[in-house]
């Protein structure tokens, strides 16, 4: 599974808090966020990372840089948990050179998370994450007539099923829970079909 530092980020503003927490509003979809992450552990999935990606964890959970010490505090769930799935041999390493996609055919939008696309594509077709409008953007993508370039470079990315808390709630947890099988109410194609059934334990 390849997930989301947002979707992580999110989990940690669980408090109501009105201002620390205002950004991460609505609570119910930090909540759902907390769910999920708690769920990967539990169930046994692997965590699939390309390096751009998890440069990108280690830049957002264990990098100050311009973020508040409050802000940076606040992420220490997120970095817990990151640490657990190492430490146990689940954050696992993924070859993308035959998934690079080119950012002369991309989207501002899809070019900041193509590392995320790049990382499912190397692994299981699955991302969790909280961030919509890149959701979107790729799922136009899969849809456009005539298709763009990207989509012809790497057709298999409609085959990605991406869940976002914000957009298919509390059902993702009973779909982690049942081995994140084939749904294609999430695949970026809109109902297509795709070719990989449930995950299996070993592969998570």
């Amino acid at each position: 599974m390849v997930v989301d530092t947002c979707l992580a980020i999110w989990a940690c503003h669980v408090d109501r808090d009105p201002v620390a927490d205002a950004t991460y509003a609505p609570w119910k979809v930090a909540d759902l966020c907390l769910d999920l992450l708690c769920r990967l552990r539990s169930e046994g999935y692997h965590v699939a990372m390309s390096e751009d990606l998890c440069g990108e964890w280690q830049d957002q959970l264990f990098c100050q840089r311009d973020r508040t010490a409050v802000e940076h505090g606040r992420r220490q769930y997120a970095r817990d948990w990151y640490m657990s799935l190492e430490r146990r041999g689940r954050i696992r390493g993924v070859d993308v050179s035959a998934h690079r996609l080119m950012g002369d055919h991309l989207s501002d939008v899809q070019r900041k998370d193509a590392h995320m696309v790049e990382s499912a594509l190397a692994s299981d077709h699955r991302i969790l994450s909280r961030d919509t409008s890149v959701r979107v953007e790729w799922e136009d993508a899969c849809q456009a007539i005539p298709p763009p370039i990207i989509m012809l470079e790497e057709p298999s990315i409609s085959r990605i099923m991406w869940g976002d808390p914000a957009v298919h709630g509390s059902r993702l947890l009973e779909w982690l829970t049942r081995g994140a099988p084939v749904d294609a109410s999430l695949l970026l194609i809109g109902g297509g079909q795709a070719d990989s059934g449930t995950v299996s334990k070993g592969d998570r």
